[in-house]
């Protein structure tokens, strides 16, 4: 099977590797099924991602509307939320002081 034949970019890359990649956005790991976002807040150092690079990571994957609007609707107070799409699961806090962090994983094949 040629390399053509994917969807992705090459042989096996995860669409975790290829959203990070187009948006140099988050941190890999777990073998490129896990993405953490965080970006940052009102306090210095908080995190590094900005939100243009969230934006077009949850363009990438394709993520619903449903799912953002929950993201974005996140109280410091709500704790831990999360969601689902496609072989994706999503899981995320929010603080005005720490910002949104964000934790993507991809089911593995």
């Amino acid at each position: 099977m040629s390399a053509s034949t994917f969807p992705l970019g090459k042989p096996h890359e995860t669409q975790l590797r290829q959203a990070f990649t187009e948006c140099h956005a988050g941190d890999l790991g777990d073998d490129d099924h896990t993405l953490v976002i965080d970006t940052s807040g009102d306090e210095l150092a908080s995190g590094s991602a900005s939100m243009e690079g969230l934006t077009c990571v949850l363009d990438e994957l394709e993520t619903p509307q449903s799912v953002i609007s929950k993201m974005y609707a996140t109280r410091a107070l709500d704790g831990m939320q999360s969601g689902t799409w496609s072989n994706f699961e999503a899981s995320w806090t929010y603080h005005p002081d720490a910002g949104l962090d964000l934790i993507i994983t991809q089911q593995l094949d």
